[in-house]
């Protein structure tokens, strides 16, 4: 079963697109790509601590398996809206120009301001999260 909802997170400021899927494929879809073209995700989410996960830690396998248990899981992602991807990969971009070209100063200006930008891409996640959790869905991820 897949769930599409257009939101507008208002605790950041930000909309976006929220995607639940339910998933029954015993993580077959994350373990395909985790071991082949995708980085290790990163443990996020509320009930971290209720898990004893670090936020921010790379999410480990076995880890994952143990969590997942038998059940289906909610495969929930944020969708940052197209402006604010276009306007972070622009001061990236400016941020490798600056630096190719000796202009440190600047460089870390520009990677200052997408920082700071990615910074509420991360608030806005974290409202997503909060969201689903008051509607009373359990998010451990």
């Amino acid at each position: 079963m897949r769930a599409t909802a257009d939101t507008t997170i208002d605790g950041a400021k930000l909309s976006g697109v929220l995607r639940m899927t339910w998933v029954s494929d015993h993580l077959a879809h994350v373990l395909e790509h985790s071991r082949t073209d995708e980085p290790a995700g990163t443990w996020t989410g509320l009930a971290c601590a209720d898990h004893g996960l670090v936020l921010g830690a790379d999410v480990d396998i076995a880890t994952l398996q143990a969590l997942f248990g038998s059940g289906d899981v909610a495969d929930l992602i944020w969708e940052a809206p197209a402006d604010l991807a276009a306007e972070h990969g622009q001061l990236c971009q400016a941020a490798i120009q600056a630096y190719q070209a000796g202009h440190q100063e600047t460089a870390e200006q520009f990677w200052q301001q997408a920082q700071a930008l990615w910074s509420q891409a991360w608030s806005a996640n974290y409202e997503a999260l909060k969201l689903f959790q008051a509607a009373g869905l359990a998010v451990a991820l």
